[in-house]
């Protein structure tokens, strides 16, 4: 796979959102290595320009040090929800629908026309705990 369309989504969130924080790069560098998952900051600056990807367990610490959800990273950032956005491995969509895929709402494959599909599909995407209403008793 030559695209990193992920990769570069995550660095600019990483970026916007230190950024937002009013936070340099070496403090979150700092914080990272606080919490184990130490990084340089010459490796955010990499990351945050796309050029260099982050692992699974990076992802999460990234979450962490900058206070958000690893949600917040993986989508992408634009003001309108209509915008064509890509990840890596998926063909173009609306930020909007790759926001409900990420969030476990909306398969990017197939075209979930019954209840049976759906729960077929949730089976494979979400914890079962998720399925139920948090009114039932």
């Amino acid at each position: 796979m030559d695209e990193k369309f992920t990769s570069q989504t995550v660095g600019d969130n990483v970026r916007r959102l230190r950024k937002g924080q009013a936070m340099t790069v070496r403090e979150l560098s700092f914080r990272m290595r606080d919490i184990n998952a130490p990084i340089a900051g010459s490796g955010i600056t990499e990351i945050e320009m796309g050029r260099r990807g982050v692992s699974v367990d990076q992802l999460t610490a990234f979450a962490t040090a900058l206070d958000t959800s690893v949600l917040a990273l993986l989508t992408p950032c634009t003001d309108d929800p209509e915008r064509e956005a890509i990840l890596s491995g998926s063909l173009p969509e609306t930020a909007r629908n790759l926001y409900l895929w990420l969030r476990g709402e909306r398969s990017l494959v197939d075209k979930i026309i019954d209840d049976e599909a759906r729960n077929a599909w949730l089976g494979r995407t979400v914890p079962s705990w998720t399925w139920y209403s948090e009114n039932k008793d």
